[in-house]
């Protein structure tokens, strides 16, 4: 009845004919298509066969990144035959020919298959402030700096912005003894003639 195309420009990946009421996309091994990449997420979008409108559609998993179908961003969406679900650079081609009959889906008729449980792990979005505050707190418990304080007294930070001038020094030392040099040989070559 139904199958799934991940494609990467116009490279096929892999191809998944649907046999279940609800299939997963996402980062997480444990999709029914998963996809390797950070800008997807773990559990990213579900495709289900909707009993009610005797067709396919596509949620949003409430993913970082969303989804697109026939160039909208969407949360959920009927799905025609040939419909591109884009997620990230990724494109999963929707197709009618392919996969088993609705009536013969894994899960039809069953009322938990359509609200299914949500990812275990979802995504975590973290604010600059949230993670200033996470941080801090690794540190030491109380008030909660700006984001500069944080990434300031951050010990990596510093030495790298030593590392950094000290670099600076450097160059700068070197392009004095080259000049003194190319100073020292035109006063040679003067004085040889």
């Amino acid at each position: 009845m139904a199958l799934l195309i991940l494609k990467l420009k116009d490279r096929e990946l892999s191809r998944l004919p649907i046999s279940k009421v609800r299939v997963t996309i996402g980062r997480d091994d444990t999709n029914d298509m998963p996809i390797d990449n950070l800008g997807v997420s773990r559990v990213h979008a579900t495709v289900e066969w909707d009993s009610g409108l005797k067709r396919f559609v596509v949620s949003d998993n409430e993913s970082a990144n969303g989804i697109f179908v026939r160039g909208q961003k969407v949360t959920r969406t009927v799905l025609n035959d040939g419909d591109d679900i884009v997620i990230n650079k990724f494109t999963v081609v929707f197709s009618l020919k392919g996969g088993v009959p609705p009536e013969q889906l894994e899960g039809a008729g069953d009322p938990r298959q359509v609200e299914g449980p949500r990812s275990p792990n979802p995504t975590t979005h973290l604010t600059l402030d949230d993670l200033n505050r996470v941080l801090h707190s690794m540190g030491k418990p109380g008030a909660t700096p700006p984001a500069r304080e944080v990434i300031r007294h951050d010990g990596r930070f510093d030495e790298l912005e030593r590392q950094a001038k000290t670099l600076r020094w450097v160059a700068v030392g070197l392009a004095v003894i080259v000049t003194a040099l190319v100073g020292v040989m035109v006063w040679l070559l003067v004085l040889r003639d």
